[in-house]
């Protein structure tokens, strides 16, 4: 155990219900994180005073000024500026990898703070549902790049700070606990402790320490990472104790839309359910049929009753989520188009029209837009300069998608009768996803044009977006060919002295295959290529 835990007064302990260990100021049979632990701060917030995110990104921000950290600008959502393996900024970490964590490139600060925009697709259908999940999110974070000569702070200060800082925000730390896991992304991998209260994660530490290699081992690599990850949004959330993170964190937006709408709903059945649906997902789930009867019979009221509060209010946190998300990456460069980060940005966009569409708004979704270009104005005054340019794309997508549903329903229609043709009576997943893909068709569209067909069905899954999300979200990386060599193994010197720029060798072996020659050294201080990092390059002189 490590020596900040029993200086604060952290016991190890062990989870009854899902077996981790974690560690605890009190003695306790859970680890605080759902589904062990229901939510247990909606309508009892967890600090001594409410927080929107603004507020609480102010509050990490001089916290962290305070203990030594230099703030730094926001990075782009848009990843594809700096590497290669992403599209998007998924995580703070992502800005600084792989230049700044391999030490190729000085950090900005050391240590620094940032308050980042990251946007992740993965849990797409389960935005609006869960209360918890979004499809943008800001990450706080102090991150650390300890080099061999310059070794700042490890896990002890970086759990310090953690706890003093939800101690400095009025949270009871009895009600903290650190879950010990590992973490493993961009090429890089180490332990870490999730950070949960009342039922809810609210941060990540990792201590990256190794790279990841491509037959799946690890490596230990010179430059120790620290790596935190915040969850502003979810602070602001158990600050207020709100029934969902969407009206504790841009409750104007979520307003404005209710009031177009019209939508009443019933605040308690809402809170209840955001107890209760925000402990469980999609992916756990399988089908939110199954959970919205589970959620219904936990209220005691009708499927029927319960369906009238819950939809409409989750089409109005999915288009606030997702216009906010769209604001990002429409201000950071990204272009909707069919490919790469375009194609997950007019995802985003089209699925805010199909959710306006079930609500049935009369507004226009560049209408919508304006309503949250004017929340975040004041806080990003980035998208505020570039609303026109916004606008712009909005107005155009609305009209090409208009275009594509009626050019696409003729497709639709070809489809259905080619596949009774070969004897099938419902679509595969595949053909689904092809016609959205390449035919734009939404998927509930192609069921509801189905629908009236007896002999055939269309069914959507729950997780359709997030299937389709996965497979754009990264590049699709060649797998390299490998030999097996009898011969010594490399010793790796870049390990050794990462800024040695010359260095003495022996030639093992040499392997010609077709045009290319492969020179196999006894020792080497070039970088191969690896977690988006390109290998180093240089000249190699043979006496």
């Amino acid at each position: 155990m490590l020596k900040i835990f029993e200086d604060l007064g952290y016991k190890k302990q062990i989870c009854k219900t899902c077996g981790n260990e974690f560690y605890s100021q009190v003695d306790r049979d859970t680890c605080g994180d759902a589904p062990c632990d229901e939510y247990g701060f909606i309508g009892n917030p967890a600090t001594d005073k409410p927080y929107d995110l603004y507020e609480i990104q102010e509050t990490f921000r001089n916290f962290l000024k305070d203990e030594g950290h230099e703030p730094i600008p926001r990075y782009p959502t848009l990843a594809k500026r700096w590497r290669d393996d992403v599209f998007l900024v998924g995580a703070s970490i992502f800005c600084f990898q792989p230049w700044i964590t391999s030490g190729l490139v000085e950090p900005p600060a050391n240590p620094l703070e940032v308050e980042q925009p990251s946007i992740r697709l993965n849990d797409v259908d389960n935005v609006g549902r869960t209360g918890r999940h979004m499809t943008c999110f800001t990450m706080g974070s102090h991150t650390v790049i300890n080099k061999p000569d310059n070794f700042i702070y490890w896990e002890d200060e970086t759990i310090r700070l953690c706890h003093e800082f939800f101690k400095s925000i009025g949270i009871n730390t009895e009600e903290i606990t650190f879950i010990k896991s590992w973490w493993k992304g961009g090429g890089n991998e180490g332990p870490c402790y999730e950070v949960c209260c009342r039922g809810v994660e609210l941060a990540t530490l990792v201590f990256m320490q190794y790279k990841t290699l491509e037959n799946g081992d690890k490596e230990e690599i010179p430059i120790k990472v620290v790596d935190t990850g915040y969850g502003l949004e979810r602070i602001a959330w158990i600050s207020q104790g709100t029934p969902t993170a969407y009206d504790a964190c841009f409750a104007p937006v979520v307003d404005k839309l209710k009031e177009i709408t019209n939508v009443e709903v019933n605040e308690d059945i809402l809170a209840r359910n955001a107890e209760i649906a925000g402990m469980m997902d999609i992916e756990d789930i399988g089908d939110i049929r199954e959970l919205r009867q589970q959620v219904a019979d936990s209220l005691d009221i009708s499927l029927e009753e319960y369906l009238k509060n819950a939809e409409p209010m989750e089409a109005i946190y999915i288009i606030a989520d997702h216009t906010r998300c769209l604001a990002f990456m429409l201000a950071d460069g990204i272009i909707p188009s069919n490919v790469k980060e375009g194609y997950l940005a007019r995802l985003v966009l089209r699925r805010t029209i199909r959710f306006m569409k079930e609500l049935k708004m009369e507004e226009s979704l560049s209408d919508v837009m304006e309503i949250q270009l004017d929340f975040l104005r004041k806080f990003y005054p980035e998208i505020d300069e570039s609303q026109e340019h916004i606008m712009n794309i909005i107005n155009l997508e609305e009209e090409r998608y208009a275009k594509t549903i009626e050019k696409g329903k003729k497709t639709v229609k070809r489809t259905i009768k080619r596949l009774k043709k070969e004897g099938k009576t419902s679509m595969p997943l595949e053909t689904l996803i092809d016609l959205y893909d390449a035919q734009g068709m939404p998927p509930e569209t192609v069921e509801e044009m189905a629908s009236g067909d007896k002999d055939f069905e269309v069914f959507v899954p729950d997780n359709f977006f997030t299937i389709v999300a996965d497979m754009h979200e990264e590049d699709k990386v060649a797998k390299k060919e490998t030999l097996d060599l009898d011969v010594p193994e490399t010793e790796l010197d870049f390990y050794k002295d990462i800024y040695q720029k010359e260095s003495d060798g022996k030639i093992i072996e040499v392997i010609e295959r077709g045009d290319t020659v492969n020179i196999i050294l006894d020792r080497t201080i070039f970088y191969p290529e690896g977690g988006g990092q390109p290998s180093d390059i240089g000249i190699m002189s043979i006496d």
